[in-house]
């Protein structure tokens, strides 16, 4: 039973993928549930389908495929929502009382401006580390998340010792089993330099020890040689390191 909780569509600025040839590829596939998660990003619009289009028209639209595809495939509505903690004011105006299937929130930027989740130039120091991870923390804290996605998310480009910030991930974790938040398992990294999914192994293991269960796998797509590119390699990879069976996959 696949399933995909992590995909851009056209709708979202950095992807021009058309939705009904991924939902062909899904059902092609095998996959029984698919979330459409595409970018909301209000401190950063250029990267966000927002303000070109309502947020009762992107229910609307992914509306109409859920019915049209009803019999072969379930297909959620989600929205990736960037920066969330900052932003929860804006997120609530634009959501206008209407609420998707399925929130993924997530950490791209080190505020004010700096993008990590593009091809960075040098690895980031010890402290913007722990920044990058105390921005999560407050994230899960303070919003009304479904899954944190891509935890680590400056790894899939340089490779960085984050063993200082395992403390910090521990924290998150607890407020995560606390809240019911799912940890998304992002094979984005597979496809990229350091060729990891994210989290890395060591913070699996810690969400483990601090009792979390609930994961979900994500490829991240943005066009569609992503779909399903490593979703089995993920399972073969947690398999060898024992770690599968610690997890209930959503």
């Amino acid at each position: 039973m696949k399933k995909d909780y992590h995909i851009h569509t056209k709708i979202s600025e950095d992807c021009k993928l058309p939705a009904e040839e991924l939902i062909a590829k899904a059902i092609e596939k095998g996959y029984t549930t698919i979330a459409f998660t595409d970018h909301l990003e209000m401190l950063f619009p250029k990267w966000s389908f927002h303000p070109d289009m309502t947020f009762s028209e992107y229910i609307a639209y992914f509306a109409s495929l859920k019915d049209k595809y009803s019999t072969q495939i379930e297909i959620l509505t989600g929205v990736e929502i960037g920066e969330y903690h900052v932003t929860i004011p804006q997120v609530k105006d634009y959501f206008g009382g209407l609420k998707p299937d399925l929130i993924i929130g997530s950490i791209h930027t080190l505020l004010p401006n700096t993008n990590i989740s593009i091809p960075l130039e040098q690895a980031l120091t010890p402290q913007e580390i722990i920044k990058y991870y105390k921005a999560n923390l407050e994230l899960v804290e303070k919003c009304d998340i479904d899954i944190l996605g891509h935890l680590g998310i400056f790894t899939r480009y340089l490779k960085h010792d984050i063993t200082h910030a395992l403390p910090i991930c521990r924290d998150i974790f607890q407020v995560m089993v606390a809240k019911n938040i799912v940890l998304e398992i992002n094979y984005s990294g597979l496809r990229k330099t350091t060729q990891q999914f994210m989290p890395h192994f060591e913070v699996l293991e810690e969400y483990a020890k601090q009792g979390g269960k609930r994961v979900s796998i994500g490829s991240d797509t943005h066009v569609i040689s992503d779909f399903d590119d490593n979703y089995d390699r993920v399972i073969e990879i947690l398999e060898e390191k024992e770690l599968l069976h610690e997890f209930s996959l959503i």
